[in-house]
């Protein structure tokens, strides 16, 4: 019985060894099928003897149960396969075939390693050097053999990109993959963003620091890649200058070696001044001199007929009642609100306000944890209030503001024995030489509640005042208006001393001499306006305004173009030779002077086609100043009334005496210009001046209250849109400026004396059309469209008084702008010669740069909204938006990112959080990125895309594959419900309407 098993036993052992050893040949036969598709591509193992790859594949066979690869099982190691290099091809099944199995790594033997699935980077025409990169990355991963990168690459290029490719490798062999990459950085290298070296150095913090760091790697990463000699110092000191000014000065003082030291200490800073922002504001201090702690506290013995004392409990006292008497005692007693005297007309209070700034210990109960927290470690935090009366915004404030030196540095130095700590600014320190150390914290919060933290000290500051030098421990502080301030701790250190605060001075021994430090006389006080309503209250006081515009400047390079000329040589048929004569005889010019043309000669005007300058000169008389009225025309400007309107008579604006004069200048030009006249009417405006970037000023004449009662004209305005829509095909572009365009129009007889403003020495009205007027746009435009009918969409475009010309060669350019200046010069209109541009192949026009390629956005506009801060008002934010919205064709689903901003300018819903900055940010992205929109070809079929997802909806308009514009929308809350279908079919609906 026993042999019989064993028999069974050993013949079904013999069994299932022979179904193995044929499973293992069928599988090695299906893996060898399998593999052969595949390419030379070299997995687990070595390559064979011959040159072919050598496969190392482990199958693992499932025991049935679910097929679960986390199911119980066996692995069958399969021997590794000789593949030759003709049996094994590059292809898709090969990346497949090693993203689905498992391959053993060498090194690693008991680690199976899965390699993920990663597409070859597809290519459209950006930026060559990060799809360079990509693909480097690529063929190192799978291992790609050099021959078969070309192709790979070209199989992943966009259309036009392939057509590209065609054209440069026609008639030619394959193109090997280092020259590949060579042709497609030469032609698409000006595809990326900007120069790195433009880009890095417009890299500024708008945000948080770490969204700054995250801009600025990129920024220096492809500056690297431009030039990798530059050190780490060069970038050091490019972070440090790019970052908000309240972290700069601390992050500069600490003098990082090392780049990422920079980037600690500035996340530090910025935290620490979140966590001082968010600690509760500390409340004004009574005028009982005992020190409060900053927190509750509660008492330490109650009693219970409640006379327990608690210092919180008692309501605050302040300064105008220092003896505790209540309001209508002390009006009873008749002494004044602010001090113990008896009041009287003219009275002014003996005791003076002087700036505060107490730095108080805070204390911190047991166990509870400090509300102030650095990144590494807990400290304590000496808190600093400074409680301004500032002197410059409160002129009956009279404060000890000393003019001295630290070093060879002017500076001036505020005595305030409120505060507890002497301080100087940061801004000083970069110019002397002081001995910087890193002590405990000290916040600072100013009168708008913001607060600054500091964690330096300089030691042992030397500074002098009216010729006396001292010298004492100050903390580093950014205070808004003064150099430095000395505290109580400098005044404690000059020991007894006589201060006389009505003269401003102050006296004291400094070893065996005596010093007295005497108090200037202060320039004149300056008030800064913010609001308009502010401006029209000083304007009727008669106070000189001093409007201030605050912009960067930076040189910029400019190569000049082959069509420019730079000098130009005037022949001469005669020649004067100089005679030999002794001095001090006169001696004739031996070269003959040729006057020169006004369009040649005017100092402004920019460089002029050749072709064009004969033109320009047939008709100077264009760009020449007018020196009489303008002619009697349809179009003359009226000034229709509502019925019932009663005469507009505003009593004039008070001027300072600096203003009364120039008004009396202008005026008088305006008069000898026969612009305006003499005036007897019941109307009467007032009139403000504003300087112009030049320094000179510009009359303006308020007509806000007569635009209220005119009747609206409704002449139709071109739309911007539809006018670049007709500039398909151009080549050649020129663009006239009217010169003061508005007074090129004449008032009509009847409608002159509404017109009628007043100044301090006359009443006038105006001949021609003024600026101001709520219909003057409308007149103006009519007048346009009147003249230039005949040409107007044939090769000519008028927004108001931006005049373009285009034609498609220069042969026709030069005769449309012969015809185009004998219209203006037949009805008399003027040019101003240093506004106007001749024969470009692209030129900037209503905000667009326009070429025979397309319209593009205008980058010194791109610049002011990547540069833009976020915004911390709704007002602010309505401006950034306004200004993006003006280039949304431009930009794909603008609707979409503009979302959670567009939220906050609902009513009491404006909230600054993570979403709204990072919006701000994707915006900011996509108008820098903006394409160049193809012209419209009315002659070709159009192509409409649309699309929808959960939060909106987009189209773009395209012809032969060209973006014409994008359209996107945002959903509601009644379309955000709607199914997908729905969805997509308002898609179709919204994009054709519009």
């Amino acid at each position: 019985m026993a042999t019989m098993v064993g028999d069974h036993v050993k013949q079904a052992n013999q069994g299932l060894e022979e179904k193995l050893s044929s499973l293992g040949m069928l599988l090695e036969r299906s893996l060898r099928q399998q593999t052969g598709k595949c390419s030379n591509f070299e997995i687990g193992g070595t390559s064979s003897s011959h040159g072919g790859p050598r496969v190392d594949a482990s199958v693992k066979i499932d025991n049935g149960v679910g097929g679960d690869e986390r199911g119980s099982g066996f692995n069958y190691a399969n021997p590794p396969i000789d593949l030759d290099e003709e049996e094994f091809r590059w292809g898709e099944g090969c990346r497949k075939e090693a993203e689905k199995r498992n391959f053993r790594n060498e090194g690693n033997r008991g680690i199976n390693v899965q390699l993920p699935r990663i597409d070859f980077p597809h290519y459209d025409g950006g930026d060559p050097e990060i799809w360079r990169r990509n693909c480097e990355f690529y063929f190192e991963i799978y291992q790609v053999p050099e021959v078969y990168k070309t192709r790979m690459a070209i199989l992943n290029f966009s259309d036009e990109v392939h057509e590209w490719y065609i054209s440069v490798t026609s008639g030619h062999h394959q193109l090997p993959w280092d020259l590949l990459v060579d042709e497609v950085i030469n032609r698409y290298k000006m595809n990326g963003m900007k120069h790195p070296v433009d880009k890095f150095k417009r890299i500024h913090q708008t945000s948080r620091v770490d969204e700054y760091i995250k801009r600025f790697d990129k920024a220096r990463a492809r500056l690297m890649n431009f030039n990798p000699a530059l050190n780490e110092e060069f970038f050091i000191a490019g972070f440090i200058s790019g970052l908000r000014e309240e972290l700069r000065y601390t992050v500069e003082l600490h003098n990082p070696k090392r780049l990422y030291e920079a980037f600690n200490y500035a996340t530090k800073v910025e935290l620490s001044n979140d966590s001082q922002n968010r600690r509760p504001k500390v409340m004004n201090k009574p005028s009982n001199p005992q020190n409060y702690p900053l927190h509750k506290k509660k008492p330490a013995v109650e009693r219970k007929d409640g006379g327990g004392y608690n210092q919180f409990s008692k309501p605050w006292q302040t300064n105008n009642n220092s003896k505790g008497t209540t309001y209508e005692q002390r009006r009873a007693l008749g002494l004044c609100h602010h001090c113990d005297e008896k009041y009287f007309p003219g009275h002014k209070c003996g005791v003076k306000l002087l700036n505060a700034l107490k730095g108080t210990q805070e204390e911190e109960s047991a166990g509870e944890e400090s509300e102030f927290e650095e990144v590494e470690e807990e400290v304590q935090v000496e808190q600093a209030v400074v409680t301004m009366f500032n002197s410059k915004t409160n002129p009956k404030v009279k404060v000890m503001k000393f003019k001295g030196q630290i070093g060879t540095v002017p500076v001036f130095a505020l005595l305030d024995s409120g505060s507890t700590h002497s301080f100087v600014n940061p801004n000083v320190l970069h110019e002397v030489e002081c001995n910087l150390i890193q002590t405990a914290p000290m916040v600072g919060t100013v009168a708008n509640g913001a607060r600054m933290v500091t964690d330096l000290q300089c030691e042992a500051l030397q500074f002098s005042i009216q010729g006396h030098t001292f010298e004492k421990d100050v903390r580093v502080l950014d205070v808004t208006g003064y150099d430095m301030i000395l505290g109580l701790d400098w005044l404690t250190s000059l020991g007894p001393m006589q201060v006389d605060w009505g003269a401003g001075s102050i006296a004291f021994k400094q070893g065996d001499k005596d010093v007295q430090l005497q108090v200037r006389e202060e320039m004149a006080k300056i008030k800064f306006i913010k609001e308009d309503v502010d401006l029209e209250k000083e304007m009727r006081k008669g106070s000189e305004v001093l409007m201030a515009q605050i912009f960067s400047t930076e040189v910029e390079e400019r190569a000049l173009s082959r069509m420019q000329p730079v000098s130009r040589v005037h022949p001469s048929s005669q020649v004067h030779p100089a005679p030999r004569v002794h001095p001090p005889s006169q001696v004739h010019s031996a070269l003959q002077l040729h006057p020169k043309s006004q369009t040649e000669m005017h100092p402004d005007s920019k460089p002029v086609h050749p072709e064009l300058s004969a033109v320009l000169e047939q008709h100077k008389a264009v760009f020449e100043e007018p020196n009489a009225l303008p002619p009697r025309r349809t179009v003359d400007h009226a000034v229709p009334l509502l019925p019932d309107s009663k005469p507009v008579n505003q009593r004039p604006y008070r001027y300072s005496y600096f203003q009364k004069v120039e008004i009396e200048k202008i005026v008088t030009e305006l008069l000898k210009n026969q612009l305006i006249q003499p005036s007897s009417s019941p109307f009467a405006s007032p009139v403000l001046l504003v300087k112009k970037k030049d320094g000179s000023w510009r009359m303006c004449i308020d007509y806000r209250q007569l635009n209220s009662i005119t009747v609206k004209n409704k002449y139709p305005i071109p739309v911007i849109d539809d006018l670049l829509d007709e500039l398909k095909g151009a080549r050649v572009f020129s663009k006239i400026d009217l010169r003061s365009g508005y007074h090129q129009i004449r008032m009509k007889d009847e409608d002159r004396y509404k017109t009628a403003f007043r100044t301090h020495e006359g009443h006038y009205e105006f001949n021609v059309m003024p600026f101001g007027l709520t219909n003057a746009p409308a007149t103006f435009q009519a007048l346009m469209n009147e003249v230039f009918k005949p040409y107007l969409r044939r090769f000519l475009l008028v927004f108001f008084d931006d005049i373009l010309v285009y034609s498609q060669s220069m042969k026709e350019h030069k005769e449309h702008l012969s015809l185009t200046l004998e219209l203006l010069s037949k009805n008399q209109l003027f040019a101003k010669m240093s506004k106007c541009e001749f024969g470009l192949e692209e030129i900037e026009y209503l905000g667009h740069i326009i070429s025979h390629n397309g319209v593009a956005t205008d980058p010194k506009k791109i610049e002011a909204m990547c540069n833009w801060p976020s915004p911390r008002t709704v007002k602010e934010l309505r401006g950034f938006l306004g200004l993006t919205g003006y280039y949304r064709k431009f930009v794909k689903n603008y609707g979409i990112i503009a979302k959670p901003l567009t939220d906050q300018l609902r009513k009491n819903s404006f909230k600054w959080d993570d979403k709204a900055e990072n919006a701000f940010n994707t915006l900011k992205s996509a108008m820098a990125s903006a394409p160049v929109l193809a012209m419209p070809d009315f002659t070709q079929p159009f192509v409409l895309e649309t699309d929808a997802c959960d939060k909106g909806i987009g189209a773009v308009l395209m012809q032969n594959r060209q973006p014409l514009a994008y359209l996107s929308k945002s959903l509601g809350p009644k379309s955000i419900g709607l199914s997908t279908y729905e969805k997509e079919f308002l898609a179709l609906l919204t994009a054709v309407q519009k």
